[in-house]
C-alpha cells in the first residue's frame, strides 16, 4: 500500500540475481515504507527517472558485465546528481578499494557498500540512515515554510499598523 510516507526505491545492477534477492530481503525488512523497483541497465533507469519520484538508488559501480557498452555506475551517478541531487544514491561494488569508495562519494553517493556476506544488512542500515536524512531534510523544509509564513505574518501587521497610525490618528 502506497502512502504519502513510503519512499521509492530503486535497485540497479546487472546481476538478476543478485537485484531480486535484495528486493525480496528489502521488501522483507521494509514492509510498506519502501516502494521497490529494480532496473538492469544504467540506460534503463536513467530512461524511468525523469517521470517517477526517487528518493533512494541503490546502484551497482560496475554495470557492463553483461553489455561491454552499457553505462557503468559511476556514469549513472554522475547523471542523477546532475539531475536530480536530492536523491541519496548507496553505491554498491564487488571492489573492496578505498579509490572506488572515494571515488563514488566524491562525485555525490550517499554512501558505499561492498558486496559481502553483509551486502544487504550494511544496505538495510544505509537505507535506514538515508530516509532519515531525507527525514531531516522535510522537517527543516518545512519548518522553514513556517517560519517564512510567521515572518510575513508579522510584516503584515506591523503595515497595517504603521497604515492605521498614519491615516487615523492625529
Amino acid at each position: 500500500m502506497k502512502t504519502e510516507n513510503t519512499l521509492s526505491v530503486c535497485v540497479v545492477d546487472d546481476d538478476d540475481l543478485f537485484l531480486k534477492s535484495l528486493k525480496h530481503h528489502l521488501q522483507d525488512k521494509w514492509r510498506d515504507r519502501i516502494k521497490i523497483r529494480i532496473f538492469h541497465s544504467g540506460e534503463e533507469f536513467l530512461k524511468y527517472i525523469p517521470n517517477h519520484k526517487t528518493d533512494i538508488v541503490i546502484l551497482d559501480y560496475v554495470l557492463n558485465s553483461l553489455y561491454p557498452f552499457a553505462m557503468d555506475g559511476r556514469s549513472v551517478l554522475q547523471k542523477i546528481k546532475q539531475t536530480s541531487p536530492e536523491i541519496k544514491v548507496i553505491m554498491l561494488s564487488g571492489q573492496d578499494k578505498i579509490e572506488v569508495a572515494l571515488d563514488s562519494i566524491k562525485n555525490g553517493a550517499f554512501d558505499y557498500v561492498t558486496k559481502n556476506d553483509l551486502t544487504f544488512l550494511k544496505v538495510q542500515n544505509s537505507i535506514k540512515s538515508a530516509i532519515e536524512t531525507i527525514t531531516t531534510v522535510k522537517r527543516v523544509q518545512a519548518f522553514r515554510r513556517y517560519l517564512i509564513a510567521t515572518i510575513l505574518f508579522v510584516v503584515a501587521v506591523s503595515l497595517v499598523m504603521i497604515l492605521y497610525k498614519v491615516f487615523f490618528t492625529s
